[in-house]
């Protein structure tokens, strides 16, 4: 993906932390349950083709 970017990352707090059961911590971020599925929704500068290569880096702590 060449040039394009990302222009907008939700992370679907709500829907998550009520299937992980962290919808009563009172924090701002999302906290979600280790070895429990997740969803989070990505929004490009343009459609995504198939012949796309999309890499995701995930990271724990500071």
């Amino acid at each position: 993906m060449a040039g394009e970017e990302v222009t907008g990352v939700d992370f679907l707090k709500s829907q998550n932390s009520r299937l992980h059961h962290t919808d009563a911590y009172n924090i701002k971020n999302l906290v979600v349950r280790r070895g429990q599925a997740f969803q989070i929704q990505l929004s490009f500068s343009r459609d995504l083709k198939s012949s796309d290569k999309l890499a995701l880096r995930f990271g724990i702590g500071k």
